[in-house]
């Protein structure tokens, strides 16, 4: 990912750039930018049998990117990488000296846009206004834990750069890096068990960032509902321990928490409450022939649930 670069900053107005500076780097990796829209072909009738050109119209830019899960550095200040949520459909709770909360929006509508602007090395300048987006979560045992981000706003063409990208370009003040996941750096809990042996946790949300182009109107949207589904892969528990299948005929709603780090400003909590979906059962590192030695897991899928129906709280990220 060397010489790219992406800025990303809060707008007052939807669509206007606020113009974007170093200040405003983000801490980008694997950046994707896609130019999509909407086509119609006409269907005349003609002699021929050849095609026709489309029509294109609602041309805007999908933007995606992952961010590590990590902490500001300092309890009660809130991380980099707050804005973006914020732009998700999330909102934050400072507690000054102690914690920066996310959780949902119950009207996601009132979310902020943000503008995006993306440099690479061969001088391109890619603006996108009006972004506004969804987050997944990925956790895997040697892994840093990330966010993904994915989402739509308005497009611009492309534009080239006065200079090639110089390290003042960029401000990375502020952004820390998150550690693999590991044990006395991760710790997870279900149902109020823990030290489950945690190989694998992911969340995804649905694609709910829709973009809009009508008279009078293009923008993007956070519209429809919200849902939150994943997997997990854990050592499977004594069934006096925790039955997973027991769970999941019940379709009981438990609650979860990930918590990541150890140095205060930068731990990370994921808490949540969700169900267990069709859990299975399988070995791995067996020696050959799949014979003895092997670890038991146990695989699951996840929707995460609110704890009542007036309620947004199926999930929640904790920086403390």
């Amino acid at each position: 990912m060397d010489r790219q670069l992406l800025l990303a900053k809060q707008e007052v107005t939807y669509g206007v750039d606020p113009t974007t500076a170093a200040i405003d780097t983000i801490w980008a990796e694997n950046v994707t930018y896609e130019p999509t829209g909407q086509r119609v072909t006409p269907k005349v009738a003609k002699p021929g049998s050849g095609a026709m050109a489309d029509h294109t119209y609602g041309e805007h830019a999908v933007v995606s990117f992952e961010i590590p899960l990590a902490g500001s550095g300092v309890a009660g200040t809130a991380p980099k990488w707050g804005k973006i949520l914020k732009a998700c459909g999330w909102g934050e709770t400072i507690v000054a000296l102690t914690s920066v909360a996310y959780a949902p929006l119950a009207d996601m509508t009132a979310a902020p846009s943000l503008t995006l602007r993306w440099r690479d090395g061969n001088r391109r300048v890619h603006l996108v206004t009006g972004w506004r987006g969804k987050v997944d979560l990925s956790l895997s045992a040697g892994q840093r834990p990330m966010l993904k981000f994915t989402g739509k706003g308005l497009h611009s063409l492309p534009t080239t750069a006065g200079a090639a990208l110089a390290h003042a370009d960029a401000n990375f003040g502020g952004w820390l890096d998150s550690k693999p996941v590991s044990n006395g750096t991760t710790t997870f809990s279900f149902a109020g068990v823990s030290d489950l042996g945690i190989r694998e946790f992911s969340l995804t949300q649905t694609d709910n960032p829709n973009f809009i182009d009508v008279p009078g109107q293009e923008l993007v949207r956070l519209l429809g509902e919200r849902v939150f589904t994943g997997s997990t892969k854990i050592t499977t528990p004594l069934i006096s321990t925790l039955s997973m299948e027991a769970k999941w005929v019940e379709g009981a709603v438990e609650a979860f928490s990930v918590v990541h780090g150890t140095v205060a400003g930068n731990i990370c909590t994921v808490n949540g409450r969700t169900q267990i979906i069709d859990p299975r059962y399988a070995r791995e590192n067996a020696g050959q022939g799949g014979g003895e030695g092997g670890d038991d897991v146990c695989s699951a899928n996840l929707k995460c649930v609110p704890s009542s129906l007036t309620t947004d709280d199926e999930l929640s990220f904790i920086c403390t």
